[in-house]
């Protein structure tokens, strides 16, 4: 058990603050949209609190949107590999990290 190993990237990150809307980052080049559901997502929000989600990989366009809680939307542009915060009414949302299963 002591050999597991849990490999993570950072996709956005405001220093501590909440993201501003319109923000984007690049998935890992090993995360593409056609394995995404191979890879789990924490997203942090202010106050400390974090969640692990998984992310659908269920289009038939280019861009895929995906709507959290409290109104907090992401889209993914399958092309570029690109995931933007598209909105974040209650603005709460600090960060968005993509980890691979334990290996």
């Amino acid at each position: 058990m002591e050999n597991l190993k849990r490999n993570g990237d950072q996709i956005i990150y405001n220093g501590g603050s909440p993201v501003p809307v319109g923000r984007s980052g690049k998935l890992p080049n090993y995360v593409t949209y056609n394995n995404i559901l191979n890879y789990y997502f924490k997203v942090r929000f202010i106050g400390g609190v974090s969640f692990y989600i998984v992310l659908d990989n269920s289009t038939n366009t280019n861009i895929v949107d995906y709507t959290l809680f409290n109104g907090i939307k992401f889209c993914l542009d399958i092309n570029t590999n690109v995931l933007k915060l598209v909105a974040d009414p209650q603005s709460q949302f600090i960060s968005i990290d993509v980890f691979n299963c334990l290996t």
